[in-house]
Formats: structure tokens, C-alpha cells, sequence
């Protein structure tokens, strides 16, 4: 079951998060500032192809460390609505699909 979830919120970090990137103005606005002062940077180091090519280098390692650790959060989060949904949706009266066959002792623990 685990692994379901994990791939259920992995998949839920493609396509429908960057529709609801592409929708928040706080994200376009400092994804722009970003991309601003990289290529202002590229434009100053634009004398040495190394220099350039450790910016871009960088770069990349901040995108894949941004990337994982967002990646991670959003699994953390959506893990943690799914406990508390099975902790406490009994507590309203409601059962979620995923606590049908979870005996209410175990739920509550």
C-alpha cells in the first residue's frame, strides 16, 4: 500500500502541479526573478566558457535539490492528510475508502 501512495503523489508532481505553478502569481513572479539573475550572472561570466559552464553546472544541482526536496514535502504532506484522515474521520462520522478494511482499533492508533 505504501508504494501505491508513494506513486499516487509522485504522479500528482507532474502535469497537475505545474498547471497550479502556472496558475500562482507569487511562483511566476520569483521564477522569473531567478531566471533574471542567471542570465545575468551567464552574462557576466560570459568571458570563460568554464566559468559558464560551472554556473550552469550549479544550476542544475539546484534544480535537481529543489526538485527532490519538493518532492519529498509534498509526499510528507499528503502522507500526513491520509493519517489524519484515518486517525479522524471517524471522530465525524466519516469513513474514507482507504479505512474500510482497517479495523477501528488499528485506525486509532
Amino acid at each position: 500500500m505504501q508504494d501505491v501512495l508513494t506513486n499516487l503523489a509522485v504522479e500528482r508532481l507532474g502535469d497537475p502541479l505545474e498547471e497550479e505553478l502556472r496558475k500562482n502569481k507569487a511562483y511566476m513572479e520569483s521564477r522569473k526573478q531567478y531566471h533574471d539573475q542567471k542570465e545575468r550572472l551567464k552574462e557576466r561570466l560570459s568571458n570563460s566558457k568554464d566559468d559558464v559552464q560551472l554556473l550552469l553546472d550549479m544550476d542544475d544541482s539546484v534544480s535537481l535539490y529543489s526538485g527532490r526536496y519538493g518532492e519529498m514535502a509534498y509526499i510528507l504532506g499528503f502522507h500526513d492528510g491520509l493519517e489524519i484522515g484515518l486517525k479522524h474521520g471517524r471522530e465525524y462520522g466519516q469513513d474514507s475508502i482507504l479505512s474500510k478494511d482497517i479495523p477501528k482499533e488499528q485506525a486509532a492508533d
